[in-house]
């Protein structure tokens, strides 16, 4: 009996099927994200659990969990064997994060899919209508998004919408006043006052407040409620670095070694506030110590940068100059300036010698506060003819923001000790001195130490990527250009 012919119609309609389903499932991000057990562990708990608290690493997992689990409790959509909290009706709900830029990038884009591509997140494409149920914030932050509504099921059935509202954390507790709520999803830590009224929005409904965090601000109270709860309301989890089993065993043990001497370990790799006191820089110096070299033999083609710390009347004056070699991304610090008490052209003067004319000046954003007379530290630097740079120190973020949050530029200086990137002349020795003594406590920098120039590098650390290349006073192009003029002179052209 001869072979049938294959129905190639029936064959087209199941290709398309499954070209259809693959596409579906491509595009459904929450179907190919698969918890691991301390990420499932957070979500799936007891009902009678309603605040959550997750500490642990960046980058670890953390957020990409709160981003699961809204899905599933806004679509109703939940996976097999899940015995934890479950909506069975459309919940009211909040996104929340430190700032505009963090809510738009960690929450609505992953959620949703970037403005481009919506459909292409958490969220499947099927559960919003990107035309009517998402509502932009005009103004301020590009792409922000008011809040959004998803279809919700229960047991299968549709029966309405469950809304998100998308919330920065940073203009204050009042924001939230007036909301009931079912769900709250926090990343990162809030001040305790947004917490507690973030809270107050579940007290009537029974529902459910989760934060993700990693412990930099150490024993806050916020952290500590949450590590000595006694009334079983609210649980705090505990994530590893050796539980995100996403990461490759490589990539765990770099990271472990990496923060192996560092002050913040405790949080960066267990999730746990960093307790006791210690030392913020505990690397040998024979890693970032050099005997000093030749400045007018030092590479032509680095940047030169200033960084300086400055009293407010009274007090110390800190400077220190630096090189900075763009390719091998090493910064090399060859002078220091510390002075007590002396006035602002003594201090201008020092900068001057420094190459100041020329070479940029870093300076922290309360050189821009104004005096009794009206003047600002910057505006007396900028009229003694020194090159003062165009804002105060800080690193431009990925949204365009600038941070000149402290640990940001202690870690920035440690990782470089450790990993040879940065070297400082053995002459500078008033700045080794407060490196070998600079102490922190409970993750804390603490206060009324001997510090200017430690504070002047950080400075300095924080906008290295604007060290140029300059002419003028103190330029070694200038230099070279002299150079190249006198063999010019020397040129016999008739020889």
């Amino acid at each position: 009996m001869a072979n049938e012919a294959p129905d190639l119609d029936l064959l087209k309609q199941e290709l398309a099927a499954e070209e259809a389903l693959l596409a579906r499932l491509e595009k459904n991000r929450a179907v190919q994200f698969g918890p691991n057990r301390t990420q499932w562990k957070f979500g799936n708990h007891s009902p009678d659990i309603h605040e959550s608290l997750f500490s642990g690493p960046n980058q670890a997992g953390k957020t990409s969990m709160a981003r699961y689990l809204a899905y599933v409790h806004l679509t109703g959509e939940y996976p097999e064997g899940w015995t934890g909290p479950r909506f069975r009706f459309p919940p009211q709900c909040v996104l929340a994060g430190e700032t505009a830029e963090t809510v738009r990038d960690l929450f609505v884009n992953e959620l949703l899919g970037r403005p481009e591509a919506r459909g292409t997140g958490f969220l499947p494409a099927h559960s919003f209508d990107p035309r009517k149920d998402i509502k932009k914030l005009g103004g301020g932050v590009p792409d922000q998004v008011s809040y959004f509504r998803v279809r919700h099921h229960t047991d299968g059935v549709f029966d309405g919408y469950s809304v998100a509202y998308c919330s920065q954390y940073s203009k204050g507790w009042r924001r939230f006043q007036g909301y009931a709520l079912n769900l709250i999803m926090i990343d990162e830590e809030p001040p305790f006052d947004v917490y507690d009224e973030l809270s107050a929005r579940i007290n009537k409904t029974g529902g459910y407040l989760y934060i993700c965090l990693t412990p930099l601000q150490g024993e806050t109270d916020l952290y500590m409620l949450f590590e000595r709860d006694t009334t079983g309301e609210r649980r705090l989890l505990l994530y590893d670095i050796d539980d995100a089993t996403h990461m490759t065993e490589k990539d765990r043990e770099r990271l472990k070694k990496k923060y192996e001497n560092h002050p913040l370990r405790e949080a960066r790799l267990h999730g746990r506030p960093v307790r006791g006191r210690g030392i913020v820089y505990p690397v040998p110096e024979e890693k970032w110590v050099i005997d000093d070299l030749d400045q007018s033999a030092m590479s032509r083609f680095w940047g030169q940068l200033i960084g300086i710390d400055i009293p407010h009347g009274a007090g110390t004056f800190a400077a220190v100059k630096g090189w900075y070699d763009k390719d091998s991304d090493i910064l090399y610090i060859t002078n220091e300036v510390k002075l007590e008490n002396e006035s602002w052209p003594v201090y201008n003067s020092r900068l001057r010698g420094l190459g100041g004319v020329s070479v940029p000046i870093s300076y922290p954003h309360d050189a821009n506060v104004r005096a009794t007379d009206g003047r600002t530290a910057r505006g007396i630097i900028e009229e003694a003819g020194l090159n003062v740079m165009h804002r105060p120190a800080g690193y431009e973020t990925h949204d365009g923001k600038v941070s000149n949050k402290l640990w940001s530029a202690v870690e920035d200086v440690l990782d470089r000790m450790q990993t040879g990137r940065i070297k400082v002349f053995k002459s500078c020795t008033q700045l080794r001195d407060e490196i070998r003594t600079y102490r922190h406590e409970d993750g804390k920098i603490l206060p009324q130490q001997k510090d200017h120039l430690i504070d002047a590098l950080h400075k300095l650390a924080m906008m290295k990527e604007y060290a140029e290349v300059v002419t003028g006073d103190g330029s070694y192009a200038a230099q070279a250009v002299q150079e190249l003029q006198e063999q010019m002179r020397n040129f016999d052209f008739f020889g």
